[in-house]
C-alpha cells in the first residue's frame, strides 16, 4: 500500500517520464529508507501481546498507514523548511529547485490523503483511529508551528513515534488486553518515547 502511494502521489505530482537522474530528488524527498523503519514499531507493538488473536494482515494494514502517514511527515518538513530557508539546497530538493513547491504539495497532500482514507475504511478501532489522526495533525504543523521550539519538538517527535507500538497493538488484536503499565507494550512505548526525546 504505502509504495503504491507513493508512486501514485509522484506520478500525481509530476508526469512519470523519469530518468534516474530525475528519480533521485524524488527518493531525497521522500526518503523511503525510513519506511521498513517505520513499519517496525507497530508491527512490534502488534508482537509484543503472546497471544493466539494476532491478525498478521491487520498489523501490516496499520504499518502502512504508519509509513504513509512517516513519508508525508518528511516531504511536508522538507516542504516547510524549504519555504523557510532553514536548509541547505544540497539536502533539499524543494530549496534546490529540482521538485517545485506545487509539486511537494500535491505530493505530501496525496499521501495523507492515502493515510487518511483507510483509517476511516480499514480501522475499525476508534482509539486507533484519533492516534492516527493526532499522529497526522502532529507532523502536518510540526515544521512550521512546533520545530522552532526544541523541547515541544522533541516531545512531538517522541509522542508520534512512542504511540506507534501501541497502534499496532490495539489494532492487530481481536480483542487486545488492557493497557497497563505492567503490560510489554507499556514498556515499548516508554522505551521508544525516551530513546527518541
Amino acid at each position: 500500500m504505502i509504495l503504491f502511494a507513493l508512486l501514485a502521489s509522484i506520478s500525481i505530482s509530476y508526469p512519470l517520464k523519469l530518468k534516474q537522474t530525475q528519480l533521485q530528488p524524488w527518493l531525497q524527498l521522500t526518503r523511503p529508507h525510513n519506511i521498513p523503519a517505520s513499519m517496525i514499531f507497530p508491527i512490534a507493538g502488534a508482537l509484543s501481546d503472546n497471544t493466539n488473536h494476532f491478525n498478521p494482515s491487520s498489523a501490516l494494514e496499520t504499518a502502512s498507514i504508519v509509513a504513509t502517514v512517516t513519508t508525508a511527515s518528511v516531504v511536508i518538513n522538507s516542504y516547510h523548511d524549504a519555504q523557510l530557508d532553514n536548509d541547505d539546497p544540497k539536502n533539499n530538493p524543494i530549496a534546490s529547485g529540482a521538485i517545485s513547491s506545487n509539486h511537494a504539495k500535491t505530493l505530501f497532500s496525496s499521501l495523507y490523503l492515502a493515510a487518511l482514507v483507510p483509517t476511516f475504511i480499514v480501522v475499525e478501532n476508534t482509539t486507533a483511529r484519533l492516534v492516527i489522526l493526532f499522529s497526522m495533525a502532529t507532523t502536518y504543523f510540526y515544521t512550521e508551528h512546533l520545530k522552532p521550539h526544541v523541547f515541544i519538538k522533541n516531545t512531538a517527535v517522541a509522542s508520534v513515534t512512542a504511540l506507534a507500538p501501541y497502534l499496532g497493538f490495539i489494532t492487530s488484536l481481536e480483542q487486545p488486553p488492557p493497557f497497563t503499565t505492567e503490560s510489554t507494550v507499556f514498556g515499548l512505548c516508554l522505551a521508544t518515547f525516551f530513546g527518541i526525546f
